[in-house]
């Protein structure tokens, strides 16, 4: 039943962001204890507050550095969405930090 469930969030979380969560479907089959894990990322990946532009910045770099395009781009449109300029995004996928 738990494995079910997940895979209805993460399917809600693929059209809801048109984003690939193949992976995350594939890791509930195996173990539905590490699949859990992924439902404690939103609260690490919150970007809110004064910094968000900072927040944003170190997300996406991060994310770029694990060289993961589709993660990049959730990242972007979440930061958007939450307020971040694109011009400091298209900043910050240049590599100038300001």
């Amino acid at each position: 039943m738990l494995k079910w469930v997940m895979h209805k969030i993460f399917s809600h979380i693929e059209t809801s962001y048109n984003y690939d969560t193949g992976y995350m479907h594939e890791v509930t089959d195996v173990s539905a204890g590490a699949a859990m894990r992924y439902f404690g990322l939103p609260m690490l990946s919150q970007m809110t507050g004064p910094s968000l532009d900072i927040w944003a910045g170190a997300s996406l770099g991060s994310v770029m550095d694990g060289d993961c395009g589709p993660c990049a781009q959730l990242v972007i449109d979440n930061a958007i969405s939450a307020g971040v300029s694109a011009a400091a995004l298209r900043s910050c996928l240049r590599g100038h930090y300001e």
